[in-house]
């Protein structure tokens, strides 16, 4: 599977597919009870798996080489599981609990900047910037 698309191009693909599974994700959780949607979720995520598995022609994977992947799947199931409460309160719209969740963006940041050391490589000043932006749009829809 060798496309050449730049990161740029890919990033607005991924903002496009996860705001429409945002808002796909609130509709669910109107109608099914968590475990439901957690589950459907993770044999939707197997599903394309398997697919670009597939349509990349890789070889049989070791099954010591699912360990992180499956730690990984354990935060993004909690982190669902989490946003599935989120979504069940009467109160919560959309269009506001959408933006506070994205501020995840933040712990990437950080943890990129301490753990691979990418201050050494980034402009603090923008990181900065865009980080006082994020904290701004989550306080603003509030």
């Amino acid at each position: 599977m060798n496309v050449s698309m730049s990161w740029y191009v890919y990033g607005v693909m991924v903002a496009v597919i996860l705001g429409t599974y945002n808002f796909l994700y609130g509709l669910l959780l109107r109608n099914l009870g968590s475990s439901t949607v957690l589950i459907g979720l993770g044999l939707g995520v197997v599903v394309v798996g398997l697919a670009v598995k597939a349509l990349a022609h890789e070889g049989v994977s070791n099954l010591s080489q699912f360990g992180w992947p499956i730690l990984v799947g354990l935060f993004l199931g909690l982190g669902m599981f989490f946003l599935t409460k989120a979504f069940a309160d009467p109160n919560a719209r959309v269009s506001q609990l959408i933006p506070l969740i994205n501020a995840n963006t933040l712990v990437s940041v950080i943890l990129g900047l301490i753990i691979l050391r990418e201050y050494q490589s980034v402009s603090m000043v923008k990181v900065i910037i865009g980080t006082i932006l994020i904290v701004l749009g989550a306080v603003v829809i509030k």
